[in-house]
């Protein structure tokens, strides 16, 4: 049986309806903000087009473009673009155009262009010179969420410091705070170190989160190599929040000393890789003195010591008594008595725990 050639004609007249049609497509494109060059497609970007004819909705693909809308009816369509949640955080979307209105002619195809630049960010770490690189120093670099507005810092990225910027696309909007991983301002809590006496040892931190491990390492000034010893403890935030510090009481023991050569003691403050020396302080120990005449009676007097290494320290006896901060490992050199003048004076150190001064009449 032989075609009919009623579907000839119906044909023919598809044909010639689809000539008066047009037809649509959408390309996005993202770039780096601020830099229109290089661009790229953007793909899974949801086209929605309204107009005269209706219009599935299309995805973008690798290059950045739908596939091609036909059979259209000639006028005025307007193509909305949808992103997922996801991509809004990398993309500047609120302030990109997004939607645009255009006329669709026949026998002709109408193409949306948009661009929609990325978020990035570029951090680098350079000496008050502003010209030379400080190299090879820990970082976190913290990342905060524009909603809601008391949203937490969290850790975006770790890396060191190199001789470079460095450059990272397509991060998610929001505030970003760089953090040098370093412990600095070490501080004694008094101008020296006294046996068996309370002194607290101080430093800032910044770059790790409370609760990380470090230590104080006690060390011969004079052969810093030496750790004498080693007191724990955490990162923590300071009373007022406004830093993150490490700090301890020590009681320093005879025991702990014992390798202790020199007068002096410094600390190293670590954390993890990074670490800060104090400057070095005189470690004294505490002795008791008797203070007497050659008959044995107890005198009220100045005494002044002079030691080895250089220190001088002027006590008043009363009763008899006076205690003497002798520094480590020093000795006395010279004693001086302004109430004694042009008189010797012999210190006797053989009456441990209670030495004493032998004043001549």
């Amino acid at each position: 049986m032989g075609k009919d050639k009623r579907d000839d004609i119906h044909s023919a007249e598809v044909k010639c309806n689809l000539k008066e049609k047009g037809a649509l497509l959408t390309e996005v494109m993202t770039f780096r903000s601020g830099r229109k060059k290089p661009k790229s497609g953007l793909e899974k970007v949801k086209a929605k087009a309204s107009g005269p004819t209706k219009v599935d909705d299309k995805v973008t693909g690798a290059k950045g473009r739908t596939a091609v809308c036909g059979g259209l009816d000639p006028g005025n369509y307007t193509v909305t673009l949808e992103f997922p949640d996801d991509m809004k955080e990398l993309y500047d979307v609120d302030g990109s155009t997004t939607s645009d209105t255009k006329e669709v002619q026949k026998r002709k195809t109408q193409t949306y262009y948009f661009e929609v630049p990325w978020f990035w960010l570029e951090h680098e770490v350079k000496y008050p010179d502003n010209k030379t690189f400080a190299t090879d120093i820990g970082y976190v670099l913290r990342h905060k969420k524009p909603a809601p507005p008391d949203a937490a810092w969290t850790q975006h990225s770790t890396g060191r410091t190199a001789n470079q910027k460095v450059d990272l696309d397509k991060v998610p909007r929001g505030r970003y705070r760089l953090e040098l991983k370093l412990v600095y301002d070490p501080a004694w809590g008094g101008r020296k170190v006294v046996v068996d006496q309370d002194i607290e040892l101080t430093a800032t931190v910044s770059g790790f989160d409370p609760g990380a491990d470090g230590a104080f390492e006690i060390r011969d000034a004079h052969t810093p190599g030496t750790v004498l010893h080693k007191l724990d403890v955490k990162v923590a935030e300071d009373v007022g929040k406004t830093k993150r510090e490490i700090k301890t009481t020590w009681k320093p023991a005879k025991a702990q000393l014992k390798d202790l050569k020199s007068a002096k003691v410094v600390f190293r403050a670590v954390v993890s890789d990074a670490s800060v020396f104090s400057e070095p302080v005189t470690v004294f120990a505490k002795e008791k003195y008797d203070v007497v005449d050659e008959d044995g009676n107890k005198l009220d007097t100045v005494v002044e010591l002079r030691f080895s290494g250089g220190h001088i320290e002027t006590k008043t006896a009363v009763g008899g008594v006076m205690e003497v901060l002798f520094p480590w490992n020093e000795t006395v050199a010279r004693i001086d008595m302004p109430g004694y003048k042009g008189k010797h004076i012999s210190l006797d150190e053989g009456g441990i725990p209670v030495r004493r001064f032998l004043m001549p009449q």
